[in-house]
């Protein structure tokens, strides 16, 4: 007849067993004397619904029909009464004191609550980033929720791992840095939550720029300021700006005078010179420090050195020509001689030449002997090419040596009468106000089949047109011609009068029969356009002109006459043009010393308005410019100093009255 004493967490959930109660009765179990049924007697208003009995084999379940709250919390040891009873008639019954004691337990919490991962910038949907734990000393079921809209991750509530809702490359504000905010609760109580931060890392730019080197570079002390003699590049794997390289020569681990002579395009690592190598002397090496930069988030950076080897040697080997397009027949027999390549040397060194090799295999076929003479060194017969292009390198013997290069075509006649052109070369000058959709030239070729069949009959093609001058860049356009697929005829395709125009283009035009089993020919066309060489220039002698005027002379009087000219009127593809046409003007017109004057076409000077009086009958001096304009669309100008002495009109003192004493009308 001992109390019985119980014990419950005062977040233990409803249903859970606190204490088991058990009578006995002497009746047989399976008559109604010895059945047993239990309740609670309420003892207080304190208990109400708090507990509750369950009867089970042998005895009764206290258990906690509800969450504790802070009231009971507050009054934490809870007494009562449990009566058993049997089922016989009259019932019997017996009481039993209960005691229950409320515990306080501690929270759930986080360990750390500030987690720092990292993500990679593809991550793509349903990527696990981090699984969060909380902790519950009760060991309850724990649910887990993110905090505020959260467009790129997901949490399972069950699990607390987070993952990718939606790629973070798709964010168009490219962060680096996402904060998640996460509460952690019990499934029976998400009121009471406890939070963790999560900073997702983004790696947006995993990779820095490489270089695959080395970079060595020759060049000759002459070379032209602006030609790009070779590229120091970098590969960067990342999408978007993260794999955009950008180049610059550092100053840090260079040779002193780098940044002086060289420079590197910033887009594409070429590398060029822009101040005469000649100036830096006895320098034949330069160790240039390059940095290659990726526009990523953050940003990553490599640096290489290349060197470049400068030539001292004043006159290298050149060709004439330096490009050379022969054709043979398949059949020509081993040691047949194709053609002879010349070069000179100002220098008069002695010119070597060799067959230089090149991406393809060409150059295994022919040979050259020490006057240049290229000749086969196997037999084309059974090969499938019909044009082998290689190059001839010629070497003045110095060390350094001075080499130059001659590009080699040679065409194999696999079949008779292929097209011909003649001549093969085409050079052909114009002036850059040639009229669009005009003729410039034509070329021509011939064919030796018969002109009723579609082998004998021709057609033009425009292959390429290359950029002579200048040799390119980003700023430079082609496409200015065109040719006719009938006859040849070259015709201008638009107006060179604009500034990515070139001053120099090579046509490399094809002639092709019709054929089915076609056969060509090629020719080069180099077409120079005259530009607007010349400014105007004034026949001074640079001394500038003088002249005097009187203040009381008449208005619109020549007072001088200045002169200039245009050399461009002696070009015959400038004369007649704007280019060599000219006009006057005075610069400043409105200043306070050329607002009295004018200038026409002629250069005559005249007065269009008084003068002020600038001093008391003194003489006194005008000085301005005079410039001179050619009418071409980039116009070119010259100045000169005009100087006028005005002589003021001289009157001498008198006595006003009039001429005569009496006027009839």
């Amino acid at each position: 007849n001992a109390p019985y004493n119980g014990l419950v967490d005062e977040e233990s959930l409803p249903g859970i067993t606190i204490v088991t109660v058990s009578a006995i009765d002497n009746d047989a179990r399976d008559s109604i004397n010895g059945q047993l049924t239990y309740r609670i007697v309420e003892e207080g208003t304190s208990n109400v619904n708090l507990f509750t009995i369950r009867d089970r084999d042998n005895g009764a379940d206290i258990l906690l029909s509800r969450m504790v709250n802070s009231d009971d919390s507050n009054n934490p040891i809870r007494t009562f009464t449990v009566e058993v009873s049997d089922r016989g008639i009259p019932p019997k019954t017996a009481t039993i004191g209960v005691t229950v004691r409320i515990q306080a337990v501690q929270g759930i919490f986080f360990l750390p609550n500030i987690i720092d991962v990292q993500l990679e910038r593809d991550a793509q949907i349903g990527k696990r980033v981090t699984v969060l734990s909380a902790t519950d000393p009760t060991n309850q079921q724990l649910g887990y929720e993110i905090m505020g809209n959260s467009e790129y991750f997901d949490l399972n509530r069950t699990t607390g791992e987070l993952t990718v809702k939606k790629p973070v490359a798709d964010d168009q504000n490219r962060r680096t840095n996402y904060v998640v905010y996460v509460a952690a609760f019990r499934e029976s109580d998400p009121t009471n939550r406890v939070f963790a931060t999560v900073n997702v890392n983004v790696i947006r730019n995993p990779n820095a720029p490489a270089f695959r080197g080395p970079f060595i570079f020759n060049i000759s002390e002459n070379i032209n300021l602006g030609q790009v003699f070779g590229a120091v590049t970098a590969t960067d794997p990342d999408e978007a700006e993260n794999g955009v390289v950008t180049y610059s020569i550092l100053a840090s681990g260079s040779s002193p005078s780098v940044t002086d002579y060289y420079f590197i395009n910033p887009t594409n690592g070429e590398l060029s010179v822009k101040r005469q190598l000649t100036l830096d002397v006895g320098v034949v090496q330069y160790r240039v420090q390059v940095r290659a930069r990726d526009n990523g988030i953050p940003q990553r950076e490599t640096t290489v050195e290349a060197i470049v080897n400068v030539a001292r040697n004043p006159s290298f080997p050149v060709f004439q020509p330096s490009v050379y397009n022969v054709t043979i027949k398949e059949d020509q027999p081993v040691g047949f001689s194709i053609l002879r390549v010349t070069a000179d040397d100002a220098d008069g060194d002695p010119v070597s030449f060799e067959i230089w090799p090149g991406a393809q295999t060409h150059y295994l076929l022919f040979d050259v002997d020490a006057n240049g003479v290229i000749s086969l060194n196997t037999l084309v017969l059974r090969l499938s090419e019909v044009t082998y292009t290689f190059r001839v390198r010629a070497s003045d013997g110095r060390q350094p040596p001075g080499i130059a290069y001659a590009s080699i075509t040679v065409n194999v006649i696999r079949n008779e009468n292929a097209p011909v052109f003649s001549p093969l070369f085409y050079n052909k000058t114009i002036s850059e106000y040639h009229v669009p959709l005009t003729s410039v030239t034509r070329v021509f070729a011939t064919d030796a089949d018969d002109s009723n069949s579609l082998s004998g009959q021709l057609e033009y093609y425009l292959d390429d047109e290359v950029l002579l001058d200048p040799l390119g860049g980003p700023f430079i356009d082609s496409n200015f011609f065109i040719v006719s697929r009938t006859n040849g005829e070259i015709l201008l395709a638009r107006d060179l009068k604009v500034d990515n125009a070139p001053n120099k283009v090579m046509l490399k035009i094809r002639a092709e029969d019709k054929s089915t089993i076609s056969k060509t020919a090629t020719t080069e066309v180099t077409i120079t356009i005259v530009r607007n060489n010349f400014a105007p220039r004034f026949l001074d002698n640079n001394l500038g002109y003088a002249g005097e005027d009187l203040d009381g002379k008449d208005l619109f009087e020549t007072i001088l006459t200045v002169s200039a000219v245009d050399d461009d009127r002696n070009n015959v593809y400038n004369n007649g043009t704007p280019n060599a046409q000219i006009e006057y003007s005075l610069v400043n017109p409105e200043s306070s010393q050329a607002r009295f004057f004018q200038i026409d076409s002629q250069g005559h000077l005249s007065r269009r308005t008084s003068y002020n009086t600038f001093s008391n009958n003194q003489d006194y001096t005008l000085s301005f410019q005079v410039e001179v304009t050619d009418l071409s669309w980039k116009p070119k100008t010259d100045l000169t100093d005009v100087t006028i002495r005005v002589r003021p009109t001289q009157t001498g003192q008198g006595v006003l009255g009039f001429n005569q004493p009496t006027y009839y009308k």
